[in-house]
């Protein structure tokens, strides 16, 4: 029972890490391919899969104690304001699988897939594709203290510095 309690606590901040309100820190940014948009939120909600297959349950043991849930996938919903002064809509919804998933709108690079997969509590790694075509790799950190998301981009073969480095801070 203790083990179950603590195994709880440490699943629960796997899911509070990313999840929740992130704002675009344009000047400790740093793009080196294209130019940065005014400004851009991003919301990162959890999400969970059931013994019965459903989202925003958490799972249930063989003899029906709940234990904590544990985040398998995500949704993320991107609102910005691009230099140009016209809106950045766009999202996805996704599991930790490393399969790729639908961008709603228009995605980073004009991508429309994602996949994503999670490489300990604190970082997640993407691919992004176009067409059926990985175009560009992603990762993304969230810092020890949890006030700090920082996201690195590259093109898909590129050598060379990042296309970007994008720091967020928590709301």
């Amino acid at each position: 029972m203790i083990v179950r309690r603590i195994v709880a606590t440490v699943a629960g901040v796997v899911i509070a890490l990313a999840a929740g309100t992130w704002k675009l820190n344009v000047a400790k940014s740093k793009y080196n391919a294209g130019t940065p948009p005014k400004s851009e939120v991003r919301t990162y909600e959890a999400s969970f899969d059931s013994a019965q297959g459903k989202q925003g349950k958490p799972t249930q043991q063989a003899h029906g104690e709940p234990f904590a849930a544990r985040s398998e996938g995500e949704k993320l919903t991107v609102h910005g304001v691009a230099v140009d002064g016209s809106p950045v809509e766009w999202g996805y919804a996704v599991r930790f699988d490393g399969k790729y998933y639908p961008i709603t709108g228009a995605g980073p690079g004009g991508a429309d897939a994602i996949a994503v997969r999670r490489i300990n509590p604190r970082k997640v790694e993407a691919t992004l594709a176009k067409g059926g075509k990985a175009v560009e790799t992603a990762s993304r950190v969230v810092s020890e203290d949890g006030k700090t998301m920082t996201a690195t981009a590259r093109r898909v073969g590129a050598s060379g510095p990042p296309l970007f480095v994008i720091v967020y801070d928590k709301q």
